[in-house]
């Protein structure tokens, strides 16, 4: 997994979606950027975005209240880093770590695991697909040791990116974005959606 500094993809870009268009601004704070948007008709939108393996992954949400798990897939093994709301710094040091391995076709035994307070704990991932698209939307649950955690995600080859909401009720999405010539383009799912957003970012400055 290769995390790029923010540096690389922050700046001011014009996004354009399926019925709005707007602004946003992404602030870099070492690997992590808090993003800022402006759309026409929805009003602002708040996020915490990050570039890994050449894709950028943003959580939209309440501000400072969201994070982005980001998973690299590769055979019968998956890792995964959460990365907490409102996040700075030069590593991932403040992060959670998730790695799993696959028991059947939709379900992986965590073997080892912290959580963003370093304490660890167990249990297994069930990951359902809900769309045949790529990236697929996919539903998660997490069995752990405490109990269970439900979210949402998405899903490619060998990646796949998912969110919490630390203010429950309040409207929550994850996206991933492909690099284009001059920006980004990719897919957003929000929280109880089976259908996904395409939306652009077009870097104006950084």
């Amino acid at each position: 997994m290769k995390f790029e500094p923010s540096t690389s993809f922050a700046g001011a870009y014009r996004v354009s979606g399926p019925c709005y268009s707007g602004s946003a601004s992404l602030s870099a704070h070492g690997l992590f950027s808090h993003v800022i948007a402006q759309l026409d008709g929805i009003g602002e939108r708040h996020g915490l975005a990050v570039e890994l393996d050449g894709r950028l992954l943003i959580a939209w949400g309440p501000k400072d209240k969201v994070e982005i798990g980001a998973y690299r897939i590769t055979g019968d093994s998956m890792h995964g880093v959460w990365i907490p709301p409102a996040a700075t710094g030069d590593d991932l040091s403040a992060c959670g770590s998730e790695k799993s391995v696959r028991v059947s076709e939709n379900e992986w035994r965590i073997e080892q695991a912290h959580d963003l307070e370093k304490k660890p704990y167990t249990g297994t991932i069930t990951i359902e697909p809900v769309s045949g698209d790529q990236p697929r939307i996919v539903k998660i649950l997490w069995t752990l040791h405490d109990g269970e955690y439900r979210s949402f995600g998405l899903r490619g080859e060998d990646w796949m990116v998912s969110t919490f909401n630390f203010e429950p009720g309040t409207p929550h999405a994850i996206a991933a974005y492909e690099t284009t010539a001059d920006g980004w383009k990719g897919v957003q799912i929000w929280k109880d959606q089976t259908e996904g957003i395409q939306e652009t970012l077009i870097k104006v400055s950084r």
